[in-house]
């Protein structure tokens, strides 16, 4: 059975999500949140095999959310939508509060892929009081020299960031669509974020320190990564930033992956969440997560 639920943030954006629920009780609700560039989309498909349909299957509840700006959240940034990163970071605390009311008693979980999982991160890191469960992290990473061991690639990364600002700011929005990154585009106060914590700190617009806070993030946390992302958030690159997580588990997808059902199964960033033939690590998230909360 699948509805859709509305909330306001305390700023005004009315923020929009699917709520699926399994045919029997459930014995969890996971909220499971996108990446940058696209929207709920790509997590859940009712007509074809999703990562969300898998842990529906499993017996849990899953809420996911267009993230501000994306999706049924809107106004996107094609339709004059504008919100920056501190913004999307603050939703994590209406999401969280929405999840903890459906799920009247039931075990919060966390499920994120890129974007949702670094602003999810920094709220939680702010808010150590109030955590999920258990947290399934796909292929999270923010790009900065911090985290990239590679000299050559940071160079080329961090000209791809410049020459995006650039047309962010000729366009006033990052038009992903156009240049066929994705199916919504970026605002350009986000994208303006982004550009400054590459160079800099991954920090607030008001100068707090996201990173220096991530260990005050307590939760059992499984961080998947894939050595078939070769550029967005490579395994280094995401090892890197996740140091700090006290309860981290590290699964990295590939020639070093030592469980025989994951065999072969080597998806690039957006693969991660989209590719069915990622389907047996998303039966393998789904039962991470049913014995977390055991």
């Amino acid at each position: 059975m699948e509805s859709e639920r509305q909330v306001t943030t305390p700023d005004g954006w009315v923020l929009r999500a699917h709520d699926v629920q399994p045919d029997g009780p459930a014995s969890a609700l996971v909220v499971a949140g996108h990446a940058m560039m696209v929207d709920s989309r790509t997590l859940w498909r009712p007509d074809r095999p999703s990562l969300v349909g898998t842990l529906v299957r499993a017996g849990m509840r899953v809420l996911v959310p267009d993230l501000r700006g994306h999706g049924m959240s809107g106004p996107r940034a094609e339709q004059g939508g504008n919100w920056t990163y501190d913004q999307l970071v603050a939703d994590t605390e209406v999401w969280f509060a929405l999840a903890t009311e459906l799920a009247d008693g039931l075990p919060v979980l966390w499920l994120s892929h890129s974007l949702f999982g670094h602003t999810s991160l920094a709220w939680f890191g702010q808010h150590p009081e109030r955590q999920p469960r258990a947290f399934v992290a796909l292929a999270v990473n923010v790009w900065n020299r911090r985290f990239e061991p590679n000299p050559v690639l940071w160079l080329f990364k961090s000209a791809m960031m410049r020459a995006a600002r650039r047309v962010a700011e000729h366009t006033g929005r990052l038009p992903a669509r156009q240049m066929r990154m994705g199916n919504n585009d970026e605002a350009l106060d986000y994208w303006r974020d982004l550009a400054r914590m590459a160079t800099g700190r991954w920090t607030s617009r008001l100068g707090v320190d996201y990173y220096a806070e991530l260990s005050r993030v307590t939760v059992r946390i499984l961080c998947i990564f894939s050595d078939g992302d070769t550029l967005f958030t490579r395994p280094a690159d995401g090892i890197a930033f996740t140091a700090p997580l006290v309860n981290r588990q590290v699964l990295t997808l590939g020639k070093t992956c030592e469980i025989r059902a994951l065999d072969g199964i080597v998806p690039d960033h957006m693969g991660l969440a989209t590719d069915v033939g990622a389907e047996p690590l998303w039966q393998h998230v789904a039962a991470w997560l049913l014995h977390e909360i055991a």
